[in-house]
């Protein structure tokens, strides 16, 4: 289903203050990354206390702009 433009608004703003409270962040592109891999790095983020977040590239774009 696709998002209305007040959910991708929300979803702007959520990642903004997510990266404005990050020291780091990844980003790289999802077909390159085998499933056994994503799951992998998925689980050493937990045990470490990171977050692994797939985003639309579009709102996360606009988010990284808005910073």
């Amino acid at each position: 289903m696709a998002l209305t433009k007040k959910e991708k608004v929300q979803l702007v703003k959520e990642y903004e203050q997510l990266l404005k409270d990050s020291e780091n962040a990844i980003v790289l592109g999802y077909e390159a990354v085998p499933v056994s891999v994503s799951v992998a790095m998925r689980k050493e983020f937990r045990q470490n206390g990171a977050m692994y977040k797939v985003v639309k590239k579009k709102v996360f774009a606009r988010a990284a702009k808005e910073m």
